[in-house]
């Protein structure tokens, strides 16, 4: 059986924009004596005869699909260089263990950042483990929206946090909100959203809402990435009876006070991922 050698050394690489984390494994073949069947895994094509020579001693002869052959004794090398992902016969006079062409470069988990744009939107929270978080869509939704439910109190609506917006949204929706002015709320507007191939969107709340001012719009260092308008707004979270928290994105201020729940603000929606 094939033996698993790691070694200890893990470095990032960037594949169609997005960042892995990855391990550069060692996979030593095991050739018994006689014939063997060999697949060629490294991805640089490299010459027979130095591909072998750690081991040229103890070779007779391998041959390829073809049918052409590489005989040491002879210095013959009719197949001139391995390939990735084709297969060999060799044949050997003795055991032949510890040996290999190349250590592979396997990735592991991939690694989100922010700005990258994936599963529909782009990123502007990572967790932890750099595997899971949150995107923005990439436009508003078009229009503007009431956040509903003015003078009154929304049962649970009231969280502020990052991860609390999905929650939120669902409490206003349930709670059957309803305009001043005819039209849906800001919620039911998300929730209703298909935008990219993804149908679960929702309100951010307001700390999501913020989060997305400072990494990917007016307030990040790279600048409005996210191409937010400057103007207010809506998140998910109740600031009280008559008004609801909001994100003005022309210089990041934000109340729970002065923008009723009844004015018209932008909606940008969110997904976790």
């Amino acid at each position: 059986m094939n033996k698993l050698l790691y070694i200890l050394l893990f470095f990032p690489f960037t594949f169609l924009g997005q960042n892995f984390i990855s391990i550069e494994q060692d996979v030593p073949l095991e050739l018994q004596e006689g014939w063997n069947i060999i697949g060629f895994t490294c991805y640089e094509s490299i010459d027979v005869i130095e591909a072998l020579s750690p081991i040229v001693d103890n070779v007779i002869i391998v041959k390829d699909n073809e049918g052409s052959a590489y005989l040491p004794e002879f210095g013959f090398n009719g197949i001139g260089n391995f390939q990735y992902g084709l297969g060999y016969q060799l044949k050997t006079n003795q055991l032949i263990t510890d040996f290999q062409f190349c250590s592979k470069i396997v990735p592991l988990h991939p690694q989100y950042q922010i700005g990258d744009i994936v599963e529909g939107g782009i990123v502007f929270y990572v967790d932890e483990t750099g595997q899971h978080g949150l995107v923005a869509a990439l436009e508003d939704l078009e229009g503007t929206y009431e956040w509903g439910c003015y003078q009154e109190y929304v049962d649970g609506a009231n969280s502020k946090w990052i991860g609390s917006g999905l929650q939120n949204t669902m409490d206003i929706t349930n709670d059957d909100c309803q305009t001043q002015y005819g039209g849906i709320t800001a919620a039911q507007a998300a929730l209703d959203a298909e935008m990219n191939d993804y149908s679960d969107w929702y309100l951010p709340s307001h700390g999501e809402l913020y989060q997305m001012f400072i990494t990917i719009g007016q307030g990040s260092e790279n600048g409005n990435i996210g191409g937010f308008s400057n103007d207010w707004y809506w998140s998910s979270s109740e600031g009280g009876s008559n008004y609801s928290w909001y994100v003005y994105f022309i210089n990041g201020v934000t109340s729970n006070l002065f923008n009723f729940k009844y004015d018209p603000s932008r909606v940008r929606v969110i997904r976790a991922f």
